[in-house]
């Protein structure tokens, strides 16, 4: 047994069987039960998706109400999660939430507002005068991309660049490298 986990380390040990059978299934036509959530990639369901989904089916002019601002962080995971553009107020304690730039359609669908892709948002810093890699991971944090670090920044900066949308400016004063639209 020894020689058997020291070639494959993930090898059981100790008398210790793998289940391999696995869990039996049935192929079925009947719809399933109302309200489950297929595609997401844990399918927890949150107090806040009935929520969600009825402010989405309400459409604009109708909002969640919520008493503690503590709610604002699952609102707005959990909205994403469901494909659901949301908004925040706050007031005193109390947190607003309202679909974000949608539209609404004659028979009442709901569109999602387009997003912007990282490099969208790249240019538009370049274009607001934020020349450094850090200043442009700055304005892209704060402009819809949260989870963006100076590696990606640099990444879609020199896709940029070979693309020819974007160019390197010299500057004989400092040397740190500077950023500008190609002309």
């Amino acid at each position: 047994m020894k020689s058997v986990a020291k070639s494959n380390p993930l090898a059981p040990t100790k008398g210790v069987r793998p289940q391999t059978n696995g869990v039996p299934g049935v192929l079925v036509s009947e719809a399933p039960p109302e309200g489950m959530l297929f595609g997401a990639k844990k399918l927890k369901v949150s107090p806040y998706d009935p929520l969600l989904l009825q402010l989405k089916v309400a459409g604009p002019g109708n909002y969640l109400k919520f008493e503690d601002l503590r709610a604002r962080v699952s609102v707005y995971a959990r909205a994403k999660k469901l494909g659901i553009v949301v908004e925040f107020g706050e007031r005193g304690n109390t947190l607003w939430v309202a679909l974000g730039k949608a539209q609404l359609h004659t028979d009442g669908a709901v569109d999602e507002a387009p997003r912007k892709t990282i490099s969208d948002v790249v240019i538009d810093a370049i274009k607001a005068k934020r020349t450094t890699a850090g200043e442009i991971v700055t304005f892209v944090r704060s402009n819809g991309g949260a989870g963006a670090g100076i590696t990606q920044i640099d990444g879609v900066l020199s896709s940029l660049l070979r693309q020819g949308k974007v160019r390197l400016v010299s500057r004989p004063t400092d040397d740190v490298p500077r950023w500008g639209l190609a002309a």
